[in-house]
């Protein structure tokens, strides 16, 4: 999709600082929270799902990715690394 068929809003994130722990006065202490539209959202969502049933269909990631696979991490890497 060309950035031109984007609806203007969906292009410009509101960013919102949201206090973690610490003193208040250490920006080091925040963490930036994006206010992202619902549209954009639900369309992000059914783009991921679309890709990652293709490439669950064609086979394109092995049994043995770990990395950016659902109920799979560094943690279950490393258990199946030392079985």
């Amino acid at each position: 999709m060309a950035t031109e068929e984007v609806p203007e809003d969906w292009r410009n994130e509101k960013f919102t600082p949201n206090f973690k722990k610490g003193k208040k006065e250490h920006p080091g202490n925040y963490r930036l929270d994006t206010l992202t539209s619902i549209p954009r959202k639900e369309v992000e969502q059914l783009n991921l799902k679309t890709i990652s049933t293709h490439m669950k269909d064609k086979k394109v990631i092995r049994s043995t990715q770990h990395g950016f696979t659902k109920r799979k991490s560094c943690l279950t890497s490393l258990i199946v690394f030392f079985n």
